[in-house]
């Protein structure tokens, strides 16, 4: 009997630990989007046309949100945003970003009503801090058809890195009076260096 007792809990610690051991490989598996807060992130933005180089640092972690700070390389303006990943996906200043699971045709709402959906899940991106494979394209359509506001952007993630690039693609009038696409780089990943 002691030795029939001493073989069922040795196999009730075995299963616990496969099972313990199984949950940690699981959560091992999931990718992460949020940007690394061991990097400080150069980036350029093209607001208004106008380049602009940031620096941003990761500053805190409070209520679950990473906050980031550009170290004002450019005077006359202050960039900082907060990033926060739940099971429901990436989301940047409280917004959702990108949608988790991630799978190629998920498509979600931002709080503003426009439709997002992920378009690609391996993308070959090269930026100028580099180029990445496996690149996840979330693609928005805003429906604007008014001049001057984007029809739709293009948002690219990489896992373990966050955002690398965003475009935003315009219907303009050439000057004969056709309707083109215009498509401008918003943002672009310049450099990730050690802190």
């Amino acid at each position: 009997m002691k030795k029939l007792m001493k073989i069922f809990i040795t196999s009730v610690i075995a299963l616990s630990f496969c099972t313990f051991n199984s949950s940690v490989t699981e959560a091992a598996k999931k990718a992460s989007y949020l940007q690394n807060t061991k990097k400080v992130y150069v980036f350029n933005d093209f607001i208004d046309g106008v380049k602009r180089t940031y620096n941003l640092k990761y500053t805190k972690k409070s209520n679950g949100n990473y906050f980031w700070q550009d170290k004002l390389s450019y005077k006359e303006i202050s960039y900082a945003f907060k990033e926060k990943e739940t099971t429901k996906g990436l989301y940047h200043d409280g917004y959702l970003a990108l949608a988790y699971p991630i799978k190629k045709g998920k498509t979600w709402k931002t709080w503003s009503g426009t439709v997002c959906k992920t378009t690609s899940t391996n993308k070959t991106i090269k930026v100028k801090a580099g180029t990445f494979k496996n690149v996840i394209e979330v693609t928005c359509d805003h429906g604007s058809p008014y001049p001057g506001y984007p029809e739709y952007s293009k948002f690219y993630y990489v896992k373990s890195v966050g955002k690398i690039l965003t475009k935003y693609t315009y219907t303009t009038n050439d000057s004969k009076g056709n309707k083109v696409k215009d498509t401008v780089t918003l943002y672009e990943l310049v450099k990730l260096k050690n802190r």
